[in-house]
């Protein structure tokens, strides 16, 4: 009788011991959100595998991140690019088969769902930006007047 899911799924059997390094990677990464400043304990890298966890059940993320990251050089430029641009990027992912990494193409269901991920939360923090700022009941120094031009520009190429 299997004693973990790993045996239980045959996931050794049928990719070899050096795919363990990838188990409880997320644990670890959950573990550190959990437990330390939530994403202020994770690199740009980790805060994109940690929201690809949410679209990859099973799969491993890193190599995913680790694209997206070099292609728009970080978190802010990618989650701002139109969400087309998202759907748009070849992205592929790392499995590994009886043993050996192979590199497949990340079906466009995913990569839809991936661009609707990062529009949202890029969406989510533009809403808190302006909800903070118009919440003030005027613009009366220079320090609003600052925060709340951040919220407006943000991210954006050209002012």
């Amino acid at each position: 009788m299997p004693n973990s899911y790993l045996e239980e799924t045959g996931f050794l059997q049928n990719n070899g011991q050096n795919a363990l390094s990838s188990v409880g990677h997320r644990q670890r990464v959950y573990a550190r959100f959990d437990e330390n400043e939530g994403i202020n304990a994770l690199s740009e890298k980790e805060l994109l595998e940690f929201l690809l966890f949410y679209v990859f059940r099973r799969h491993d993320t890193k190599y995913i991140a680790e694209t997206m990251l070099s292609r728009y050089g970080s978190f802010a430029k990618l989650v701002s690019q139109p969400l087309e641009t998202i759907v748009s990027m070849p992205l592929k992912q790392k499995v590994y088969d009886k043993g050996k990494i192979v590199y497949l193409e990340v079906a466009k269901s995913d990569r839809i769902k991936i661009a609707r991920l990062l529009k949202a939360i890029y969406q989510s923090y533009s809403f808190i930006s302006k909800s903070k700022a118009f919440n003030q009941v005027a613009i009366n120094n220079p320090a609003a007047l600052i925060q709340y031009l951040k919220s407006q520009l943000d991210n954006i190429d050209t002012e």
